[in-house]
């Protein structure tokens, strides 16, 4: 059954509610909050966080997060990848080409010192080494084969027209060179700004 997501125009009105500097996920919290995957507007998340007596930034940043992400990967499945069959598999999202990827999208990380212009191959092989590196050694690890949507802040994750364009290019890109891919932590970034 496809879920029905929040809009374009629901995730953009909470990017004031939105800052980097937000609290840890941690299981409490999230277990609390889990009402944000079943809440298309942003009154609803707000008026929810109220009678949960949870945070109210933490949830709207878990449900624009959610939302996000799950568009990005609906973008890849209507450009011809295909949804995992199981949606708790947490290292597969999608396949392309029979491939296994799992999709993360997320804003370059303010403690990353390189270069953020990650439009060269050099840049992105530097910054895909420093998530390897630098990720959390539970569930988050970069150890698989991942595709980065990375954006250059939190309005762009909702910035869905330039992500579909960078998609399909990534998708058409792929196509024609898939033995680029061919290891079993192949990363790539697709990077949107």
């Amino acid at each position: 059954m496809r879920k029905i997501l929040a809009s374009e125009d629901e995730l953009k009105r909470a990017i004031p509610f939105l800052s980097l500097s937000w609290v840890v996920q941690n299981d409490d919290d999230n277990e609390r909050s889990c009402f944000i995957y079943h809440c298309q507007l942003l009154e609803q998340v707000i008026s929810l966080a109220k009678t949960n007596e949870i945070d109210i930034a933490y949830c709207i940043h878990r449900w624009y997060n959610y939302h996000c992400s799950k568009i990005c990967e609906r973008i890849f499945c209507e450009l011809g990848a295909t949804p995992a069959e199981d949606c708790f598999d947490s290292d597969t999202d999608l396949y392309i080409d029979g491939k296994p990827f799992d999709i993360k999208v997320s804003v370059i990380s303010s403690k990353y010192k390189g270069n953020k212009d990650l439009s060269s191959r050099q840049a992105k092989d530097e910054y895909i080494k420093w998530l390897k590196d630098n990720a959390s050694t539970r569930l988050n690890a970069h150890n698989r084969e991942k595709l980065f949507i990375i954006v250059s802040d939190l309005s762009q994750k909702c910035a869905f027209d330039k992500i579909r364009e960078k998609v399909k290019l990534f998708i058409d890109y792929y196509k024609q060179n898939k033995q680029d891919y061919s290891k079993s932590d192949a990363c790539e970034i697709i990077f949107v700004k």
